[in-house]
């Protein structure tokens, strides 16, 4: 059964349309670091500015799309999004253009893995080199595909060099494609072909190197200024797998990857590619597939092995959206292997089987993905295994696996409407921007927002973060309003309990005057800027017995430390503050703002909690436990931790005492130093 050429060309229309759709209705925003971040130094890149200490500067490509866009039609959503979805839709084309030539329904397979993968269309319309990574990539590959079908050189051997240099300029995770290449190299010069094509390349992606770095050099003084400025700009992350326990990259590199990504649903082309490769073997008219195929797996376990710094054994972080440029190398083989083998039972069963067996990898990272994803494949193979030979059962396929995967999508898109970004920016426009406000006080994410929707120009009211307004003067008078929003609060990162008191309890300091509860976002004003009078104030490095800190003495530890030579190793209870109520001072306070800094180092996840408690309150003990691991960023390595409470000091009975220590019920490994304790009234 074959698809009629016009047919075939609605078809990607259809799909194209999709992007569009999407990006109408499940538009999010912004995650508001990486991609404002981008935004910014394309905006500044418009006024000639270029700050090379960060090295997203030196990713040219999304940074000079960015900026013509924004030349074009300003600084806005659109502006911000249209590079990414012109793409995305550029790379749909190329996946169309590759399948075509061989069936339209391979052609429908292909795009309906592209386009219906969540994580394609999620990035489509962001602000981020990945989407520029997958074009290029891409791009490159089906060159090379080009000329090895058709021997002539000519221009290919430089457009592939281009390409590749394209990529190389969008993110530095184009190593990854370096085994494929050698790879290619390799073999091609065994087999003593493609000698045409190789040479030429090689000598123009040299030239452009050298033209590059000699470049970098002139504007920075440093040839090499791209690869020092990413190390500079490293900090702690469950990703540096270098510094994390054996155990954590051993997980990394055996199974956790493929788990993640079948997770996240990124692995149905590859479910549909393994059973065809192992059929494929010894079919020499299936070369496209094959060729494909190893592309892919190449790629993949490059991915899940290689290394992304020169320094240490470091494989790359299992973000989905560092893996965008494999999905349409798995489009393109799952195309083609569908449409090799859609009426051969076996291949069918072979399907089912891989899908049980990544079934499993579900296990130890969670379960929704089996019915968004998995589920439905498992349906289009027993589907194929009973129907393989029906007149119409290819279409009816493309169908079931069309519906199957856009179910995470169809799924994204409702939560998208639940979280409204256009709404959000409308609630913003009309009680922010345009109302008379000296400073504005919001969370990160919101903050950058707010640069962004200004044009990241210095006019407007001053913006401050939760933690920057904590320095603020108590003389300050100024008219500020308070923004709250809780999805942006979510997007930040930062746990409620270690904003100051202000950010979670702002009817403390302002009055309110807008809201919607739907959104989640409400705005307060106040005139006056007052801060809560410091009662006292407790530290401990460990270094020496603290007055107030009692126990503990057999968990000090001279291993590890952040200052001095000690540190504590709870087995279960660190060493404990104990002030008594009455030495604070209650009486003329309506609330105890108790506020916790100290530095910790788990070795493994842990259960512990910062808790603060009033004991000998007259029967009526007041706890509060806070767990710790939220705010630990890698293991192995001392991490801040933050944890603030508000105790009613009516609750509060005379002789009370108020008591903090580190509670460590599962007795994990975890080591605490640098404890600083300050009480303050309200």
């Amino acid at each position: 059964m074959t698809l009629k050429k016009n047919l075939v060309w609605l078809l990607f229309f259809l799909f194209a349309a999709l992007f569009v759709v999407y990006h109408a209705e499940a538009f999010l925003g912004f995650y508001g670091f990486d991609d404002l971040l981008y935004a910014e130094l394309s905006a500044n890149l418009l006024h000639g500015q270029v700050d090379w200490s960060d090295h997203f500067s030196f990713r040219w490509t999304i940074l000079g799309l960015t900026a013509l866009s924004y030349r074009l039609f300003g600084i806005n959503d659109i502006a911000s999004s249209a590079p990414a979805i012109l793409l995305s839709l550029a790379t749909l084309l190329l996946i169309f253009l590759t399948l075509k030539r061989h069936s339209g329904w391979a052609a429908a397979v292909g795009l309906a893995l592209f386009t219906f993968n969540h994580w394609t269309l999620f990035y489509s319309d962001k602000v981020m080199p990945d989407v520029y990574l997958a074009f290029f990539s891409t791009a490159a590959i089906l060159v090379y595909a080009h000329s090895a079908r058709n021997h002539p050189a000519g221009y290919l051997p430089v457009l592939f060099a281009l390409l590749l240099f394209g990529a190389f300029l969008s993110k530095e995770t184009v190593v990854l494609l370096v085994p494929l290449l050698v790879w290619w190299l390799v073999t091609d010069a065994i087999q003593k072909q493609h000698r045409r094509f190789w040479l030429p390349a090689l000598l123009t992606g040299a030239a452009l190197l050298t033209g590059y770095f000699l470049l970098i050099g002139y504007f920075t003084g440093d040839s090499a200024a791209r690869f020092r400025t990413i190390l500079a700009n490293r900090y702690v992350s469950f990703c540096n797998y270098a510094d994390q326990p054996f155990r954590e990259l051993f997980r990394r590199i055996s199974y956790g990857l493929f788990s993640e990504l079948t997770r996240q649903g990124l692995l149905a082309g590859l479910i549909l590619l393994l059973p065809a490769l192992l059929l494929a073997r010894r079919n020499p008219q299936l070369k496209s597939l094959r060729f494909w195929g190893s592309a892919a797996v190449i790629l993949l376990l490059s991915a899940n092995w290689m290394t992304i710094t020169p320094t240490a054994y470091n494989p790359m972080c299992t973000d989905p959206r560092h893996y965008l440029f494999l999905i349409p190398l798995f489009a393109i083989a799952g195309g083609l292997a569908v449409s090799a083998f859609f009426n051969l039972r076996k291949y069918w069963l072979m399907v089912l089987l891989a899908t049980a067996l990544f079934s499993l990898l579900l296990i130890p990272a969670g379960k929704e993905t089996f019915g968004e994803q998995l589920l439905p494949l498992g349906v289009v193979a027993i589907t194929g295994i009973f129907f393989q030979n029906r007149k119409h059962f290819l279409p009816v396929c493309v169908v079931l696996l069309v519906v199957g995967l856009a179910i995470k999508p169809g799924r994204f898109i409702s939560y998208a409407r639940h979280i409204n970004y256009a709404r959000q920016k409308e609630f913003v426009e009309e009680n922010i921007i345009r109302q008379p406000f000296d400073r504005v006080i919001t969370d990160e994410v919101q903050q950058r927002l707010l640069r962004y929707y200004s044009g990241f120009g210095e006019q407007g009211p001053e913006l401050l973060t939760w933690q920057e307004a904590e320095t603020l003067p108590d003389t300050d008078a100024v008219r500020t309003a308070l923004l709250k929003n809780n999805y942006t609060e979510y997007l930040s990162g930062t746990p409620p309990q270690k904003l100051p008191f202000f950010a979670f309890c702002p009817e403390m300091v302002a009055q309110p005057v807008a809201a919607d509860s739907a959104l989640g976002m409400s705005v307060w004003v106040t005139h006056r800027w007052k801060k809560p009078r410091l009662l006292a104030s407790f530290t401990n490095d460990f270094e020496a017995p603290q007055p107030f800190w009692s126990g503990g003495d057999g968990n000090i530890d001279s291993t590890l430390s952040v200052s001095g030579r000690f540190s504590s190793h709870p087995a279960e209870f660190s060493a404990t503050l104990r002030i008594p109520s009455d030495s604070l001072q209650l009486s003329a306070f309506s609330h105890l703002l108790v506020s916790c800094r100290l530095q910790c180092l788990a070795m493994e996840k842990t259960d512990a909690l910062v808790v603060v408690s009033v004991s000998e309150n007259q029967g009526e003990e007041l706890w509060e436990g806070t767990p710790v691991f939220p705010q630990i960023k890698s293991f192995a390595a001392w991490c801040p931790v933050t944890v603030r409470t508000i105790l009613d000091t009516h609750k509060i009975k005379a002789g009370a005492a108020v008591v903090i220590y580190l509670w460590n019920p599962s007795h994990n490994a975890i080591y605490t130093d640098d404890w600083e304790i300050t009480f303050s009234g309200w």
